[in-house]
């Protein structure tokens, strides 16, 4: 097996974090695995509906609906386990460090266990009047060791990794269930639904102060009803943003210069989309929608290819790599990993037991692990 330990900080931030560090973009750079694809599955207690994450050690962590944590050692190996006060449906994160992941429940709890033996640090219950539960992926910054997550409450909260303190807090919308993105210098940015207005993108800086870049208006159904889940997405490379915006039956994507918050583009697309769009190896942004359709799109917005994964539906995020050339790779739900290629040619690379429903991780020997709601999360070799 080819292990990718050599590679920089930005691929160690893809292991630690589902969609592929803060900036949120699926984007694999390291190498990839060079196994045999039949690789056994890793067996979790219940339901998985979360993304798994790494630490810097290759431990794989799965939070599942039956309220456990589970570790893994490369080998596939069970390494601990510990219960938690709730179900889990949104992705955990490892702080910088490797030493501590941090999980969100379903009731409500924020909980901190020590990556090398799962002993729990703290546990935090995220105020609020309404909903307890956490449904946006967590989020640990790039440059300390800050945590970042929201109920359905309303608000999201940063909270000191170390000991579960509130460190800042902001409006995070109606029913919130997109998860905040960061770039390197610290900055946040939010999709939030806001009554009488639209869904807003946010950046909130470094000092705490909240920027408006833009605000989609709401439409027929208002803004309670428009569902924002897709987390925004960060090019640094390219000083890009892309977000998406829920409308009635259809949806816009824009691009943002990441600087200054200007709009760059607008793109309308014919159905809404429920999971976070990936960025490509060679530049611009993919985006899967709840008409069974990924599309992908240049820097500049143009369309560049539309590949239908023959569902209905599709929940699970793309993922992306370079592979035997530039690739994506997304879950459905009937089981199956469809790998897509530069030109949108693709085709069926792996076929499991039940729903994929939400995005899978490349971990630090290369391969891509992808959960299931039988419980499973599948270790594939991406040829």
């Amino acid at each position: 097996m080819k292990a990718s330990g050599a590679v920089g900080d930005g691929v160690r931030e893809v292991w630690r974090m589902a969609g592929g560090g803060a900036g949120r973009g699926g984007l694999f750079a390291g190498e990839f695995a060079d196994v045999a694809a039949g690789t056994s599955p890793l067996q979790a207690r219940g339901t998985v509906k979360a993304p798994v994450v790494f630490d810097l050690r290759g431990r794989c962590f799965v939070a599942d609906f039956a309220g456990s944590l589970s570790a893994f050692l490369p080998d596939g190996q069970r390494a601990w386990e510990a219960s938690l006060p709730g179900a889990v449906s949104a992705a955990p994160a490892v702080t910088a460090d490797g030493a501590i992941v941090v999980v969100g429940t379903l009731t409500g709890s924020v909980l901190a266990l020590t990556t090398e033996a799962g002993r729990k640090l703290w546990q935090r219950e995220l105020p609020t009047k309404t909903d307890p539960r956490i449904l946006s992926d967590l989020l640990a910054m790039p440059d300390d060791a800050g945590v970042v997550a929201s109920s359905w409450g309303g608000r999201f909260w940063r909270l000191d990794a170390r000991t579960g303190e509130p460190q800042a807090s902001w409006d995070a919308g109606i029913y919130p269930q997109s998860g905040a993105a960061a770039d390197r210098r610290g900055n946040l940015f939010l999709l939030r639904a806001v009554w009488e207005k639209g869904v807003e993108i946010v950046r909130v800086t470094a000092s705490g102060e909240e920027q408006v870049w833009h605000c989609e208006p709401e439409g027929s159904r208002q803004a309670r009803r428009m569902v924002v889940t897709a987390s925004p997405v960060i090019d640094e490379a390219a000083a890009h943003l892309y977000a998406v915006f829920n409308r009635d039956r259809d949806a816009v994507l824009c691009g943002f210069d990441l600087r200054d918050g200007a709009r760059l583009w607008r793109r309308e697309l014919p159905a809404p989309v429920m999971a976070t769009p990936g960025l490509p190896a060679d530049g611009g942004v993919v985006v899967a929608d709840l008409a069974g359709q990924v599309r992908a799109f240049d820097a500049s917005g143009n369309p560049r290819w539309s590949y239908d994964a023959g569902t209905d539906y599709l929940l699970a995020g793309p993922v992306t790599g370079t592979r035997g050339g530039v690739a994506v790779w997304i879950g459905d739900p009937l089981g199956r990993v469809h790998r897509i290629d530069a030109d949108g040619r693709g085709a069926v690379c792996f076929e499991g037991g039940r729903s994929c429903e939400t995005r899978a991780s490349f971990g630090p020997d290369g391969r891509l692990y992808v959960p299931t709601t039988d419980g499973l999360i599948a270790a594939l070799s991406v040829v």
